[in-house]
């Protein structure tokens, strides 16, 4: 199993491999023998690369050969790591018999969407979707009751930090989509990754091939019944009515496996006009071979395997057309005044009232993970609805993404997106995607560094990409 980047400072082109037991049918990510090599693949000719350094279950060794004569010698203390097959927990296969058959969705009038091409059409909403072979799933020209809320909704990356007292372990920062996020999209398996009844499309590429390749069932399509109300109301008081309406969304799915995990990626359209973006992560964990002060670094998943402490965060991209192509960023909060009670003067009172701020720059409008943010953040338009309250959409940020990296780390600025929650920046032809594929095997002089494109530009009355 490989590692990235390749190794230490620009124009190195070295990697550590660690060794697993090839179990088949089982993932081998969780069983490693404690042997890792660092590879030195600079030589454009393979017969030239060599083996600069050996790890072996917990010390460090010069070449295979030092590591060879030092077991002969008997200086070498082995511990015997055993193939225990594909009968154990780490195996995907059921430790049970199969139960009663679980609950499945029907149409009762048939499907309520329908697919052409790339096209999605349902009653509400119209976009066009698709997969970049490096950053993955993406959709075009969303439309909800025929107008345009956004050009563009799409993943840019997904960064893996690790820490670890192993080679491998401890410097492994996997940024995906230089393995390619659409590349290793996976098959959809029918009935476990999408509902039966769903709408499967194949995808087409033409990468490392003169042949074009294509991944069956790589999206599906399907609406799905929420278990709870969009909207309730039982009156029982003076009159006696209900009113309710069961929320149904249409989502787009697909999967991208990354060696071990297994990334699942949704866009999920409600019926009230609002969007969701969500990240699920399944597979296998990591491992490394368990010595030492590992469990300072993770837990003991086995008798000699440490499952890896790690970091997962995914960057994407907005493009909204909220009422048309000019928007201002407006924060609003709540705050308390005090205040005389107007039939009581000599008493006081705490009063909530609303507060707001225009965000007019690119500084004002980015705000670092872990601080705070404003309670509420919309996107308004120069249009206004009946009421006078300007036309807009809310940004609503739930993220769990991991710790970024410090600042002085000498990689960071190749996934510098990672500093911030939210950024909202000038759209610019030149400032397509907040990263490149070429920063995950050069992060110390990266190709793109996602804090360049935040330099104190107007944001008032402009396109926004955030």
């Amino acid at each position: 199993m490989n590692t990235a980047p390749r190794g230490l400072q620009s124009g190195d082109r070295a990697t550590w491999f660690g060794l697993y037991y090839n179990i088949s049918g089982a993932g081998f990510f969780l069983h490693p023998v404690g042997l890792e090599l660092l590879v030195d693949h600079k030589a454009l000719d393979p017969a030239h690369w060599t083996i600069r350094k050996v790890f072996f279950q917990g010390r460090y060794y010069e070449s295979l050969a030092q590591l060879e004569d030092q077991f002969e010698a008997g200086l070498v203390n082995v511990v015997l790591v055993p193939d225990n097959g594909t009968g154990g927990s780490w195996s995907l296969k059921s430790q049970v018999p199969p139960g009663p058959a679980p609950p499945l969705q029907v149409h009762p009038e048939g499907p309520r969407f329908s697919v052409q091409g790339n096209r999605v059409v349902s009653s509400l909403w119209t976009f066009s979707f698709g997969l970049g072979a490096f950053s993955g799933p993406r959709i075009f020209d969303i439309r909800f009751q025929g107008e345009r809320i956004a050009y563009e909704l799409s993943l840019q990356e997904a960064l893996a930090v690790y820490g670890g007292n192993s080679p491998s372990s401890l410097r492994s920062r996997y940024i995906d989509g230089g393995f390619g996020l659409g590349h290793f999209s996976s098959p959809l398996t029918h009935g476990v990754d999408c509902p039966y009844l769903a709408t499967y499309m194949d995808w087409h590429f033409l990468l490392e091939s003169q042949d074009p390749k294509t991944i069956h069932d790589a999206f599906c399509v399907f609406e799905q019944n929420q278990g709870l109300p969009l909207r309730r109301h039982h009156s029982d008081i003076h009159s006696h009515y209900f009113g309710g309406l069961a929320e149904t969304v249409l989502v787009v799915r697909s999967v991208s496996t990354m060696l071990n995990y297994d990334y699942v990626w949704d866009m999920v359209f409600h019926p009230n006009g609002a969007i969701e973006v969500k990240f699920h992560a399944t597979g296998y964990i990591s491992s490394a071979f368990l010595f030492g002060a590992a469990r300072r670094y993770g837990n003991q998943v086995g008798e000699h395997t440490l499952g890896t402490i790690h970091t997962h965060s995914a960057h994407f991209k907005v493009d909204l057309d909220a009422g048309g192509l000019e928007n201002w960023v407006w924060a609003e909060d709540m705050a308390f005044d005090l205040t005389s009670v107007p039939w009581s003067p000599e008493h006081q009172i705490q009063r909530l009232r609303v507060t707001q701020k225009l965000l007019e720059t690119e500084e004002q409008a980015a705000f670092p993970l872990g601080g705070t943010h404003p309670r509420y953040l919309y996107l308004a338009s120069n249009h206004s609805n009946k009421w006078g309250h300007p036309r807009g959409y809310r940004i609503q940020m739930l993220s769990f993404a991991g710790e970024p990296l410090p600042r002085n780390s000498s990689m960071e600025r190749a996934f510098s997106w990672g500093r911030y929650q939210l950024a909202v920046t000038q759209r610019k032809e030149g400032e397509p995607s907040s990263t490149s594929i070429y920063n995950l095997n050069d992060p110390w002089t990266p190709t793109v560094d996602f804090t360049d494109f935040i330099n104190n530009e107007t944001v008032a009355g402009t396109w926004w990409p955030g």
